[in-house]
């Protein structure tokens, strides 16, 4: 749910299945604009549910994109997804848009096409990671974006050790959630901090703090690693 700057209020629902759709509510009743009929038919006959603005496999029942999740900043709506199963492969893709209900973009400025599908090309955000002095999280996605008001954005999401954590066979079953903070970088993009939020006190940093290995997050797509 999302009030556009002008005051209008949308419903940005759907999951698994079907792909993405923006409806448009009345603000005094919380209920769509037009009178719901039957669930199914013709384009015609169900569009007051609204427009579909995003699939990532138009035509297949088995979308694998969910949890639609939009913010408005800077000029632009951020539409983030949730991709892949749940437990280990779950990574976030972005996308934006000058329009709430569309069309949105990519990183790379590749327009989504909702009839056609948008495959593997939203831009990745968040992804299974280990570094070495850390047992890592999976399943980082499925997430809440918000302001605090102060101008300081966070990404709320579940997230999961990976399996077999500590000898534990069951490590990876958990449901956890996380708190990340966000940094928009020069074209207005959001990139997500890949260590939790904690709230510690920022001090200065010493060049020579900064000298030595660095490990990074691959964000290259490949399912499940």
């Amino acid at each position: 749910f999302i009030i556009t700057p002008n005051g209008e209020h949308w419903l940005i629902y759907g999951s698994w299945h079907s792909g993405i759709a923006a409806v448009q509510l009345n603000p005094e009743t919380g209920k769509t604009l037009k009178e719901l009929p039957k669930s199914y038919g013709t384009a015609d006959e169900i569009a007051p549910y609204g427009k579909l603005i995003f699939t990532r496999t138009n035509g297949s029942r088995w979308q694998g994109a969910e949890a639609p999740e939009v913010v408005y900043h800077d000029g632009y709506y951020y539409l983030f997804l949730a991709y892949d199963g749940l437990d280990v492969p779950y990574n976030t893709r972005v996308l934006r848009s000058k329009n709430v209900d569309g069309p949105y973009e990519t990183m790379n400025n590749r327009v989504t096409n909702a009839a056609n599908g948008a495959g593997d090309n939203p831009t990745v955000l968040t992804h299974p990671y280990k570094f070495s002095q850390g047992y890592g999280w999976v399943g980082i996605s499925h997430c809440a974006v918000f302001d605090d008001g102060a101008g300081n954005w966070y990404y709320v999401s579940q997230q999961r050790f990976p399996q077999n954590v500590g000898g534990n066979a069951y490590s990876n079953a958990l449901m956890m959630g996380g708190v990340r903070s966000i940094k928009w970088n020069e074209n207005g993009w959001p990139v997500v901090m890949p260590e939790r939020y904690g709230a510690v006190p920022q001090v200065a940093i010493k060049a020579s703090e900064l000298a030595g290995t660095w490990e990074g997050i691959d964000l290259a797509y490949e399912y499940g690693k």
